[in-house]
């Protein structure tokens, strides 16, 4: 609403500085050769058309039409605001785009929340895997233990074979040197 309001008055600033008027009123209004109701009619101009002012005189002004003809107009029938007419036409039009713009954000709106139910879906689905992964890796983590236990119970009772067995050939040769003598 602030943009539409910034808008309208830039639109209305930059016409006044364009020095542009608008034909007031609900006429047509005759748009003379000269200053004067004696000078010929060149055409009658209508209700809020736009005309630029050439030069302003005290009863007539000369300004030039949006066909680049110039003229006299009556300074009665000259306003600088912008007809309400005009106003309404362009408020319409960027209703209309306002409308457009819209349509297309609840469009992608549309989608994103498409977009968010899949993420949703996956990250449920994550997080399921995750928890299963964790369990997994505890009881790994249990049974590794268990596995490191048996593990040096193995190697110890190795060596233990090891000085054992080195034991046995010992006391097998001292042996079989008592039964020789």
């Amino acid at each position: 609403m602030k943009n539409i309001v910034f808008l309208l008055i830039s639109v209305l600033s930059f016409s006044a500085f364009a020095a542009k008027n608008y034909i007031s009123g609900h006429q047509k209004v005759t748009f003379r050769t000269g200053a004067g109701t004696d000078n010929k009619i060149i055409r009658m101009i209508e209700t809020d058309e736009a005309v630029t002012v050439l030069e302003a005189g005290d009863t007539w002004t000369k300004v030039k039409d949006k066909d680049g003809e110039e003229g006299y107009v009556l300074n009665r029938f000259l306003t600088k605001e912008v007809p309400v007419v005009l106003k309404y036409k362009w408020l319409r039009g960027q209703h209309e785009k306002l409308k457009e713009t819209n349509a297309e954000y609840i469009t992608t709106n549309k989608e994103l929340k498409s977009k968010m139910k899949d993420l949703e879906t996956q990250l449920a689905n994550t997080t399921s895997a995750l928890e299963q992964t964790k369990k997994e890796y505890e009881e790994l983590k249990v049974g590794a233990a268990d596995y490191i236990g048996l593990k040096n119970k193995y190697d110890t009772t190795v060596k233990t074979l090891s000085v054992q067995t080195d034991k046995v050939e010992t006391l097998e040769s001292q042996i079989s040197i008592y039964y020789i003598k």
